[in-house]
């Protein structure tokens, strides 16, 4: 009988960790979340690293806005300006690329972000020239 429980307990343990060792979908995180990919995207964002440097208040300031819809929002904040340009996006590659298709005056430029880290609270991306960006939700 106490085979029996070693074997069932042991069994158990092995199945936890094959189940949370298959959550971690980014490569930096989370290991675990209860709110979809979706959900967790959903919202402004703006800019709080480029390429692992503090982006500070004297540059634009970057915000991306994704809405459940498809909608995308790139505003750029300067001392004297704003500037907004709309677009679409969509999960790509298994939930791993968010494609943007950005309407700029004369033409639409396709982004394509490779997410390493999507929480409530962060969103780590690398775009098309292999630049690394730190977002943290408004």
């Amino acid at each position: 009988m106490r085979i029996n429980s070693v074997k069932t307990t042991l069994l158990v343990l092995v199945a936890t960790l094959f189940i949370f060792s298959g959550c971690k979908k980014y490569e930096d995180g989370p290991y675990i979340s209860f709110k979809s990919k979706m959900k967790r995207l959903e919202g402004e964002w703006r800019i709080v690293k480029l390429n692992g440097d503090d982006v500070f208040s004297n540059y634009p300031r970057l915000y991306f806005k994704f809405e459940e819809d498809g909608k995308f929002f790139r505003t750029e904040k300067g001392e004297n300006y704003t500037q907004t340009y709309e677009g679409t996006w969509v999960w790509e590659s298994r939930k791993e690329i968010i494609e943007v298709d950005l309407r700029y005056p004369d033409f639409i430029e396709r982004f394509d972000y490779r997410v390493s880290k999507l929480t409530s609270g962060e969103l780590w991306i690398e775009d098309n020239d292999i630049n690394d960006m730190q977002f943290q939700k408004e």
